[in-house]
């Protein structure tokens, strides 16, 4: 939309963000009302009314606010070409050149421009938007009609964190039909869980499982007689609807029990995809009564480095660049480091390595996305995978990893944490030099002082 060279343009518009045009005099005049921007991308799209002049506002796409003033109908139209750059940081759009242009259509009502504008939204979040007190109303209908005792709003997508946590609760929903049939993992993390339950010769009366998936830890905890009760909790409605017994929809980050109020906590396999690892553990450990155990076990640094190793090389090889395809791990040592940091008694970190076989890479891709794994990293690139890297990809990877038998591992390494919740009871180390017996005695050896050498 281009004004006359002699129209000016006023001192609000120039404090406002977005493209700037002059305000016309004339009414039925068409001017820009608001500027849509895509999260981390230039001002693409406008909403056009009629009337007087008005500032352009900059608004992210989505919002869910109606558009000011008379009905407007929106269609974009993509031209290509190139922007150029003006004085001040300005994008300006040239005519014929690459340009989105925004057409006044035939007028309809204000909720059809409000379904237009939620068009352009691209967040994966299907919660209500609107004030915390209809959130509420709407957790607790949801609540209800699935018959799970409590829902807590989860996190939306925010860039700056690691994980799109929206979508991985989209992505494990769309998984919780036939995750059991990609549960392998799970499973035999659920039974090692239940063997180092019996290691700690205690038993617990209430024991609470986050991110249960399916509930496949409770059978095995269950049958150990070491626990009496077991409550799952999940951010994926869809996952915790398979689970027995007593369920609860809550966000893995913001655990809903009070300091002190269980006896045991687990979890499997849920760890390596929170924001706040570090907090998540801190509340953990206040969430457990003195002398409580936690159990949990998480994918570890070694997994899936193969498929890591396969897509940068490809992609580096054909786009001339890489992009983050799998996430990042936690090292068995940051974990010893994480637990002592949350304030856990006596904590214990180590990991298994479990290599599994498939007859491609394209086997491996499709039991990641059966259990709910696939990339959800902010920082992923959001065009579609190029057919030639993954093509690439794959013969970098049945080249390098290939068995004897024709198919191709992937490894998965699991790492194990347990902890206490302080307790008076709980053994303590001894204060340095207080002790009141020689070691030499203890071993019925001879002390070597430090600094000399034993006779010959």
């Amino acid at each position: 939309m281009q004004g006359h060279r002699h129209q000016k343009v006023s001192a609000i518009q120039k404090l406002a963000t977005g493209n700037h045009h002059p305000s016309g005099q004339q009414p039925g005049q068409i001017h820009p009302v608001a500027v849509f921007e895509l999260m981390h991308k230039p001002a693409r799209g406008a909403v056009i009314k009629h009337g007087g002049p008005r500032p352009i506002k900059s608004r992210h796409a989505g919002t869910g606010r109606r558009a000011d003033g008379p009905h407007a109908h929106i269609s974009l139209k993509w031209h290509p070409g190139n922007r150029t750059k003006r004085a001040g940081n300005e994008t300006q759009i040239r005519p014929g050149i690459r340009r989105q242009r925004a057409m006044l259509g035939h007028a309809v009502t204000r909720d059809g421009a409000h379904r237009r504008q939620g068009k352009l939204h691209h967040s994966s979040d299907k919660l209500p938007d609107g004030s915390p007190r209809r959130l509420a109303k709407y957790l607790k209908r949801f609540a209800h009609r699935h018959r799970v005792s409590y829902f807590s709003p989860v996190t939306d997508p925010n860039p700056q964190t690691p994980f799109d946590t929206a979508l991985i609760r989209q992505r494990r929903n769309r998984a919780a039909a036939d995750y059991g049939a990609f549960d392998f993992l799970k499973t035999l993390v659920a039974t090692q869980i239940a063997e180092r339950l019996l290691d700690s010769n205690r038993s617990f009366e209430t024991g609470v499982d986050i991110g249960s998936h399916h509930g496949q830890v409770r059978a095995p905890l269950i049958a150990s007689g070491r626990l009496d009760r077991l409550i799952h909790t999940d951010s994926a409605p869809d996952m915790l609807r398979h689970a027995q017994g007593p369920r609860l929809v809550m966000d893995d980050e913001r655990l809903a029990f009070a300091n002190g109020s269980v006896d045991f906590i687990t979890s499997a396999l849920v760890l390596h995809r929170l924001n706040d690892l570090p907090g998540a553990l801190i509340q953990i450990r206040r969430s457990l009564r003195p002398d409580g155990l936690f159990i949990g076990a998480m994918f570890g640094g070694e997994t899936l480095m193969e498929l890591r190793t396969a897509f940068s090389e490809a992609e580096a090889e054909i786009e001339g660049g890489i992009s983050p395809r799998v996430a990042p791990f936690a090292d068995v040592r940051d974990m010893g480091g994480l637990m002592q940091r949350a304030g856990f008694a006596l904590p214990v970190v180590d990991a298994d390595r479990h290599t599994v076989t498939y007859e491609s890479p394209f086997a491996l891709l499709r039991d990641l996305r059966g259990m709910g794994e696939t990339n959800a990293l902010n920082a992923r690139r959001r065009q579609p995978l190029r057919r030639a890297t993954l093509m690439r990809m794959a013969e970098i990877y049945t080249q390098r990893y290939a068995t004897p038998e024709g198919r191709v591992s992937a490894t998965f390494q699991i790492v194990y944490l347990a902890g206490w919740a302080p307790d008076d009871s709980q053994q303590k180390p001894l204060r340095p030099g207080s002790a009141r017996q020689r070691l030499a005695d203890a071993l019925n050896t001879e002390e070597i002082s430090t600094g000399e050498k034993p006779s010959q």
